[in-house]
């Protein structure tokens, strides 16, 4: 089973997404900060034509699964690095088995 590609874009357009989103429920949101996550995130935006179609689909994977965003983030922040495993037992939900590559 491949991962598809649109999944991936999601998931890099929803990092973005969860900084600017983070930002706004602390109250620290600023047109600076928001520069600079958008710059931030340059290299995964670069990653395909047509990036930002991707958005919507992040923005609702967000909104359904908030609240497991905060509950990696400050261990995340703590460490540095959470496997699958550390963010599964964090969230409540499982870490499915690794994909085999298509090579």
């Amino acid at each position: 089973m491949a991962v598809h590609p649109e999944s991936c874009l999601t998931m890099l357009a929803a990092g973005e997404l969860a900084h600017q989103r983070w930002l706004r429920d602390s109250g620290l949101f600023t047109s600076a900060r928001a520069s600079a996550v958008e710059r931030g995130a340059v290299d995964d935006t670069g990653k395909a034509i047509g990036f930002w179609q991707f958005r919507p689909a992040a923005e609702a994977l967000l909104a359904a699964h908030w609240e497991h965003v905060l509950n990696v983030a400050e261990p995340l922040e703590s460490c540095g690095y959470l496997n699958g495993d550390e963010a599964a037992a964090l969230t409540g939900l499982p870490n499915p088995p690794e994909l085999a590559s298509e090579l």
